[in-house]
């Protein structure tokens, strides 16, 4: 049997909510000595680095908390339609989109640009910010690169700040290499800034690619 991207039936989001902690600090004593001021000038310079990093791992654990990856569908749509290839017979500008209620509290918003190349947006009902986008290559007159350009541009529309080298070495990842080739009947996942990347290759041509948040368990590779 193939093996095909599974994904997960949602399970319940949990949120976190950070509280923000006030800082109260008493006034030193105008008759301290000088070293005794040192002292407490030190400690209160201490105590605000601490704060300070404290707060921002609190920010990292807040930009990935509720499996998203990070941007609207709009601003994914905007920087998108900057990457996706161009000059050929296909035109893959996204246009007008309207979100649609699925199953699990998701909705979806699809992008069919021809018979062969679909992406599908997927975010929380409700939710402006992105779960997932999957883009799906469904064989008869796609090429592979093709298909290579179209991930290659999802790559760097779901994270600006990947270089050129980096998009490379998450081909090379996903055994994405060889756009003259076939696909070798194999899933593979990688993962980077804390994002990750799934691709179902067949050899029939047909491609399924995802992009989700590194800690989303709803998208998984068997």
């Amino acid at each position: 049997m193939k093996s095909r991207m599974t994904v997960l039936l949602l399970s319940l989001f949990v949120v976190l909510g950070l509280a923000a902690c006030g800082n109260n600090e008493s006034d030193t004593d105008t008759n301290e000595t000088p070293a005794a001021a040192e002292n407490s000038e030190k400690k209160m310079d201490d105590n605000k680095d601490k704060k300070a990093e404290g707060q921002e791992e609190q920010t990292e654990k807040v930009e990935l908390k509720d499996e998203q990856i990070g941007l609207t569908m709009d601003e994914f749509k905007a920087r998108f339609n900057e990457k996706a290839p161009s000059g050929g017979d296909v035109d893959f500008k996204m246009g007008d989109y309207s979100w649609r209620d699925r199953d699990k509290g998701l909705s979806t918003a699809g992008f069919d640009f021809s018979e062969d190349y679909v992406v599908t947006a997927m975010a929380k009902t409700g939710n402006e910010e992105l779960k997932a986008v999957l883009l799906e290559v469904k064989g008869g007159d796609s090429t592979r690169q093709t298909a290579f350009d179209l991930i290659r541009a999802i790559m760097e529309s779901s994270n600006p700040e990947l270089t050129k080298e980096d998009i490379d070495g998450l081909m090379k990842d996903l055994n994405l290499t060889n756009p003259d080739g076939d696909g070798d009947d194999t899933v593979s996942q990688t993962a980077r800034d804390g994002l990750k990347y799934l691709v179902n290759d067949e050899s029939s041509h047909w491609l399924e690619f995802v992009v989700a948040n590194e800690t989303d368990t709803d998208f998984e590779a068997e």
